[in-house]
This record gives C-alpha cells, sequence and structure tokens, in this order.
C-alpha cells in the first residue's frame, strides 16, 4: 500500500516540477540570449517577465481552487458536479486567457509605460527583433518540412 501512495505521488510531483522548472528557465534563457545583445533588452525583458509571472499566479490560484473543488467532490463521489467544476474551470481559464491576450495585444504600450521600462522606440526595436526571429525560425521549418 505504501509503494501505491508513494508511486502516485510521484507521478503527480515530477510534472508539476518540470513545468515550473520550465516556466523559470524561459525567462532565464531570454535573459542569457538578450545579454549578449544589450543590457537594455535584458532589462526589458525582465520587465515583461515580471508581467507575465503575475498572469502566471493569478492562473495557478485558478487551478488550484479548480484542484481543491474536485478533490472534494471525487470524495463526496458526485461525477456531476465534478465534470460542472471542470467544465466552468476550462471555460474561465480560455475567456479570461482570450481577455488578458486583449489587454496585451491592445496596451503593450501603456503596461510598458506604467511601469517605467525604458523609451518605447527600444521597446519597439527589441519586438521587431523578436517577430523576425519568429519568422525566421517559422521559415525555417517551413524550408526543412519541404526537404
Amino acid at each position: 500500500m505504501e509503494k501505491i501512495k508513494i508511486k502516485s505521488l510521484m507521478s503527480l510531483t515530477i510534472p508539476i516540477f518540470l513545468e515550473l522548472l520550465l516556466v523559470n528557465v524561459v525567462g532565464n534563457i531570454d535573459t542569457i540570449m538578450l545579454g549578449k545583445y544589450s543590457d537594455k533588452a535584458v532589462g526589458a525583458v525582465g520587465g515583461i517577465s515580471q508581467v507575465l509571472n503575475i498572469q502566471n499566479v493569478i492562473f495557478g490560484f485558478i487551478s488550484l481552487a479548480t484542484s481543491i473543488l474536485i478533490a472534494q467532490y471525487i470524495g463526496a463521489r458526485n461525477r456531476k458536479k465534478i465534470k460542472e467544476v471542470i467544465s466552468v474551470s476550462v471555460l474561465f481559464n480560455i475567456a479570461l486567457g482570450i481577455v488578458m491576450g486583449l489587454i496585451y495585444f491592445i496596451f503593450w504600450n501603456s503596461i510598458l509605460i506604467k511601469m517605467l521600462l525604458m523609451q518605447m522606440t527600444f521597446i519597439k526595436m527589441i519586438i521587431r527583433i523578436i517577430m523576425k526571429r519568429i519568422i525566421m525560425k517559422k521559415r525555417l521549418q517551413l524550408t526543412l518540412r519541404k526537404n
């Protein structure tokens, strides 16, 4: 019985640990890559990372609340409520993600100014660099697929 509990606990903990590790590593990799370009770029990425970390905390709270409710309904063996909680959680996450995405897309200029990051000309330059890298990566992928 003890081995089953430890095995199921490890099967839950390892993916959670890897997800948290990857979220933090991505920010560090961005900082390292842009550190070779300029100090201002590192500052810009650091500032944006703060906004994204707040977003991750919000989604983490929603996930935690959903997990607690599902655990309670599993204990009560109430399948109908479990399905209801999952449905509401998924729809709420999708809606919140769309709203936050629109806010970022429309108000990115205001967000960065309020954070007092730096002059907007530099930020526009960084965004152009990032977009060019994404386009180059997509072109490379398409080229590799053709071959």
